[in-house]
């Protein structure tokens, strides 16, 4: 029978450290939202990555300030550290984990070329390597978020216009967004592939029960394919990839916005530190005066006075 790990770590709490009972429920609270964010993987199972990757999303997405994610990440330490007591786990994941605004503060991103590693990963050969391309592609190409991307269904893609109808956006507010030729391709040979999108309620289902995917199965499909092309990439990685490459590109913060559906601009305002930052990276590795300083350039001006200037 398996172990009930989080019910014991709580019971030591409450029987070995006497925690208050508000404790108890906030360090419950923490270990669940874990839980829910890394389903169906156990907490026992998790990583360092998938820890740093989780805080990165706290603090990103769920917009969460560093104190409360470092009372988070300390409840899951806590959880982490009798573990190792336990003798269940060799390892801590959380070890010498800092909590700090620049570190996370801005998404990760993949490169346009890292992108490409990435869609060339499923075997289009078989039916269901075609959808996984199609999901792929799908984020890359649209930036939906992958609770919008499960609930699609087949009339949700206009193939004539190129757009896509997202009726499950965050706050119920549905929005339309354009997508680009190859992803609408893809789509395109999935549902041909898969007998067309007629009396099926959901666009993208599991080749071996035909239910709609769930959010976690496709969390775990990218993950997977990025893994393959040795990256780190989840489905909200493709989401940042798009805006930013959008916003490299010259599109504006309003335009993105509402590509992204996010109700407030300054969350989307995020990508223009991104994109400022490249920038700076460009300008810094290009630029032939980006890295002289001063002490260099007084003597390329004392090397060009005649010899007889005092």
């Amino acid at each position: 029978m398996k172990r009930d790990l989080i019910g014991e770590y709580l019971a030591h709490l409450v029987v070995e450290k006497g925690f208050s009972n508000n404790t108890i429920a906030a360090y419950r609270r923490d270990l669940k939202a874990l839980s829910d964010w890394a389903a169906p993987r156990p907490l026992e199972d998790l990583k360092r990555e998938d820890i740093i990757a989780w805080v990165r999303w706290l603090a990103v997405d769920r917009g969460l300030q560093p104190r409360s994610i470092g009372r988070a990440l300390a409840a899951v330490h806590s959880f982490y550290h009798f573990l190792q007591l336990d003798g269940y786990r060799k390892d801590d994941p959380t070890a010498d984990l800092k909590i700090s605004r620049r570190a996370f503060s801005l998404p990760v991103v993949l490169s346009t070329e890292d992108v490409e590693r990435l869609l060339a990963g499923p075997n289009v050969e078989t039916i269901e390597g075609v959808r996984d391309r199609a999901i792929l592609e799908l984020l890359y190409a649209t930036g939906l978020r992958v609770s919008e991307l499960v609930a699609l269904a087949p009339e949700d893609i206009d193939f004539d216009r190129g757009l896509v109808l997202v009726r499950s956006g965050k706050g119920r507010k549905q929005r339309q967004v354009p997508c680009g030729r190859s992803a609408l391709d893809w789509l395109r040979r999935y549902l041909e592939l898969s007998g067309g999108g007629k009396k099926r309620r959901y666009l993208f289902a599991s080749a071996a029960c035909g239910r709609a995917l769930t959010r976690q199965q496709v969390w775990r499909l990218v993950r997977r394919y990025a893994e393959m092309a040795g990256l780190w990439a989840t489905p909200h990685v493709l989401r940042h990839s798009f805006a930013t490459h959008m916003m490299e590109r010259g599109a504006d913060c309003r335009s993105v916005q509402l590509l992204l559906g996010h109700a407030d601009i300054e969350t989307t305002q995020i990508y223009t530190h991104l994109t400022t930052r490249k920038l700076r990276e460009v300008y810094n590795a290009h630029h032939p005066r980006a890295h002289l300083h001063r002490a260099a350039e007084f003597r390329q001006e004392r090397s060009l006075k005649p010899k007889d200037e005092k």
